[in-house]
């Protein structure tokens, strides 16, 4: 790695870069990262590097990607010759078919794009063995919560659907510069390999959850009424013992999913 003189980047609010500096968070985050020599890395936003330096020597190759140009030029300097390769541009665009199947990803994700990366990285989950990353305290928060709380949503049906999650640990704001105003955790997602839907009765899962959703404190039968004639939704909830007076935000993950594949199997919902 080399040193060399360089002018000091400041961060950019538009891009919502918060860059983590507390040294002592960086290593707490890297040993929870379980890193093996032989591990490809696919790094999202590294920002100055400073995972990036302590990562690099424990793994076989890094691939980090990042938007600004003033740091990925900065990066491309800091790093050569080393095994990091640092990509210009948008993590939404990267084609991660051309990495090396089970990667590591590792990344802080901006709030604005959270849930797109996320359903960037969903798309490609057959590629990667497990993702670490750092999201604010209330964005990982909805993506972990559970039916009969405030923050269970479309958000947690989706994501835990697709992924076994575990909070690793919460961090504080004053870790970052600048400092936000909101906490941040880092998350474990472990993709799920059993128990999935067919491709069809998955996109009439999340047409389920968008509808239950959005109109999250009616009775389950009145917020898929856009969908689902009522006499119908009552047989069906009746089959599946799902009891007609839920709440949308009561039911649980299980019962979303197994609504999609009777809906499916029974062909009264097609998939678009």
């Amino acid at each position: 790695m080399k040193e060399f003189p360089f002018k000091k980047i400041y961060p950019k609010k538009s891009l919502g870069q918060n860059f983590l500096v507390n040294s002592n968070t960086q290593d707490k985050l890297i040993n929870f990262c379980q890193l093996k020599q032989d591990d490809m890395i696919l790094e999202i936003g590294p920002g100055k590097g400073c995972l990036t330096e302590k990562i690099y020597p424990l793994v076989k190759q890094i691939t980090a990607v990042e938007l600004d140009q003033r740091l990925s030029q900065y990066l491309q300097q800091k790093f050569e010759g080393t095994n990091v390769k640092i990509i210009q541009g948008d993590i939404l665009t990267f084609p991660i078919s051309s990495l090396p199947k089970q990667i590591k990803v590792i990344g802080n994700l901006p709030y604005n794009i959270s849930t797109p990366i996320l359903e960037l990285l969903i798309q490609y989950k057959h590629h990667i063995s497990s993702i670490y990353i750092m999201v604010q305290l209330e964005y990982g928060q909805r993506m972990r919560a559970q039916p009969h709380s405030k923050t269970y949503g479309s958000l947690s049906c989706f994501v835990q659907y697709h992924y076994d999650i575990k909070l690793l640990c919460t961090i504080k704001n004053t870790h970052f510069n600048p400092v936000p105003k909101v906490q941040s955790c880092f998350l474990e997602l472990i993709p799920k390999t059993d128990n999935l839907l067919s491709q069809d009765a998955e996109k009439i899962f999340l047409i389920l959850i968008r509808f239950a959703f959005s109109q999250r404190r009616k009775k389950a039968l009145n917020a898929l009424a856009n969908i689902l004639e009522k006499e119908t939704a009552i047989q069906i909830f009746n089959d599946l013992k799902i009891s007609t007076s839920s709440r949308a935000e009561n039911l649980s993950l299980t019962q979303y999913t197994a609504l999609a594949e009777y809906l499916t199997q029974k062909k009264i919902l097609t998939s678009p």
